[in-house]
């Protein structure tokens, strides 16, 4: 769905672009009766306004979100997350899988929670439920190499060099497993936002909305200035209306 959105995002931009285009293009053949200038003004100073109340919302938002709720999940799960990935050993890389399962918990993201808010992004595959047993599951794995590492060292007829690299190889393969298609706490992550700062999850869903909007509301200003600038509104008495004339 968000990608909707960014689409509606381009969508806006290039209307915006075309119509400061044509509106630039348009005061450049202009001659100089101020009437005619001064129509394009409005257009300029809506568009600057539009402008500035949009890069001011995108900041506000991202700086509290750098500062706040992004920090404290960082604090409490990726960060230690991180850790476990560049851990040279299993039994560090499992402490601090462990640190996150518990900062996870000290959150509140309970396994019957799901890291989506539209009811038919509630599935299964997107349920803490799943997160818990996922995490659960590379545990069991590095339990599975230091069990190895013990029996194998201890057996003095293998090679060092050749346990050093098969020891490295399955230590990539834990790696593999928290970074496959992304980081192993996007569910805890989606489920954060949605429990705790529901309006930083749906923000793409405001801010690209609110582009699109503007983005369409310019266009039409557009289209008013270009027809503003051939034509002149005038009140025809026997229609009692407003129409466009030469």
């Amino acid at each position: 769905m968000v990608q909707i959105f960014y689409l509606m995002l381009v969508a806006g931009i290039i209307m915006l672009c075309y119509g400061l285009r044509n509106v630039f293009k348009g005061v450049e053949s202009m001659n100089n009766e101020k009437k005619k200038k001064d129509m394009f003004k409005p257009f300029v100073r809506q568009t600057i306004a539009i402008i500035i109340v949009l890069v001011a919302i995108f900041s506000i938002a991202s700086v509290y979100n750098m500062l706040g709720p992004n920090y404290e999940f960082q604090r409490e799960i990726h960060g230690h997350m991180e850790n476990a990935y560049y851990a040279d050993e299993p039994e560090l890389m499992k402490k601090e899988l462990i640190l996150a399962i518990d900062g996870m918990q000290d959150l509140g993201l309970e396994k019957e929670k799901y890291g989506a808010f539209w009811y038919f992004d509630k599935t299964p595959d997107r349920q803490m439920d799943y997160q818990y047993k996922h995490l659960e599951g590379i545990i069991e794995r590095i339990d599975a190499v230091i069990e190895w590492r013990e029996k194998t060292y201890a057996n003095e007829s293998t090679s060092t060099e050749q346990l050093g690299d098969v020891f490295e190889q399955k230590m990539d393969n834990l790696r593999g497993f928290l970074k496959e298609e992304g980081w192993s706490d996007w569910i805890a992550r989606d489920t954060f936002y949605v429990e705790h700062h529901l309006w930083l999850y749906l923000f793409d869903l405001w801010f690209w909305l609110l582009v699109a909007i503007s983005g369409i509301y310019l266009f039409y200003f557009m289209c008013r200035g270009a027809m503003s600038y051939h034509w002149r509104k005038v009140w025809d008495e026997e229609e009692k209306r407003w129409k466009w004339d030469e």
